[in-house]
């Protein structure tokens, strides 16, 4: 009984602390983001999941759906070096309901027409999360430049 009690205590512990890294990792990434974005000079929206997004074009297509198809031409940076692309000018051609998108295009493609022309920020919990992908850090927020048809 006595291990058992200890046991439940160091897993509440755990998970606080885990709880905490969590939080403090999302307030710098914030302020990072709202550093770049001040750095740009340009206004950006978020949307309700905390992707942020400026509109260079709005673009005058039809609007999405989940079982569309969408030509997607974007340069990718990190947000810690974005001087340095880890994709230019590559274009994808994507369902929107794949379940590899991104979360982050997933949102922005449902909510803007095709045409558009843009710019967007994913914090790391809508990109790649705690993944490494290829030259892409796990917690990497990123920055894209992109148009989608």
């Amino acid at each position: 009984m006595k291990y058992l009690k200890i046991s439940i205590l160091l897993a509440l512990v755990i998970f606080l602390n885990s709880c905490m890294k969590q939080k403090i990792l999302r307030e710098q990434e914030e302020l990072q983001i709202a550093n770049f974005i001040a750095d740009l000079g340009l206004y950006f929206e978020q949307t309700p999941n905390g992707v942020y997004y400026h509109i260079d074009s709005l673009g005058r297509g039809k609007c999405v759906k989940e079982d569309d198809i969408v030509m997607l031409v974007y340069s990718g940076y990190n947000l810690d070096d974005h001087n340095k692309a880890f994709a230019k000018n590559d274009t994808i051609y994507v369902k929107v309901n794949n379940p590899l998108l991104l979360e982050g295009w997933r949102e922005l493609f449902l909510l803007l027409p095709r045409g558009t022309y843009g710019r967007a920020i994913f914090p790391y919990y809508t990109a790649y999360n705690k993944k490494q992908v290829t030259n892409i850090p796990p917690y990497s927020t990123l920055y894209f430049v992109f148009y989608f048809e």
